[in-house]
C-alpha cells in the first residue's frame, strides 16, 4: 500500500542532516548540494557502481529527458515519465521512492533534477561503472567460470 508521507519526513531528514554533517566532516566535499544528495541518496551506486545482472538501472542520463514535474512524481511515486508504475511492478527503484524518496522536499528534488540534468556526464557516468570490478570483485570472481 502506498504511503501519503507528505507530513511525515522528519525522520528521513534528520537521518540525511546527519549524513550531510558526516560527510562535511570527513572533508567530503561535493561541488554542488544537488550532486551531494545524487550520492548520498544512491543514485549514483544502483544507477552506475552496480553490476547490470545484479541491478537493471538506466544511465541517470535518462533524467536530461525528464521535466522537474516528471522527476519529481517519479521520486514520489515510483511512475515514469512512461506511465509504469514501478511501485506497481515491485521494483526497487518503485518501493524507494515511496519508501524513501517521497520524504525529499521540493528543493531539493529541484537541486537532484539541476545536477543531473545539466552537469552529470556521460563521461562521470563512465567513471563510476569503471568502480565495478573494485566494488565487486568477490561475487564478479565467485561468478567467472575459469
Amino acid at each position: 500500500m502506498k504511503q501519503d508521507n507528505t507530513n511525515s519526513s522528519a525522520p528521513f531528514r534528520v537521518s540525511l542532516a546527519v549524513v550531510l554533517m558526516l560527510c562535511a566532516s570527513a572533508g567530503l566535499a561535493a561541488d554542488s548540494e544537488g550532486e551531494r544528495l545524487v550520492y548520498i541518496l544512491g543514485c549514483v551506486n544502483c544507477h552506475h557502481q552496480t553490476p547490470k545482472e545484479i541491478m537493471k538501472a538506466p544511465p541517470l542520463l535518462i533524467v536530461k529527458a525528464y521535466s522537474l514535474e516528471q522527476l519529481t512524481t517519479l521520486l514520489r511515486t515510483g511512475m515514469t515519465s512512461s506511465g509504469r508504475d514501478m511501485y506497481d511492478l515491485s521494483s526497487i527503484m518503485g518501493v524507494i521512492a515511496v519508501e524513501q524518496f517521497s520524504y525529499l522536499t521540493e528543493d531539493e528534488i529541484r537541486l537532484i533534477h539541476e545536477y543531473l540534468t545539466e552537469d552529470w556526464t556521460h563521461e562521470q557516468a563512465l567513471v563510476e561503472e569503471a568502480k565495478i570490478p573494485r566494488l565487486f570483485r568477490k561475487k564478479l570472481e565467485r561468478a567467472d567460470p575459469k
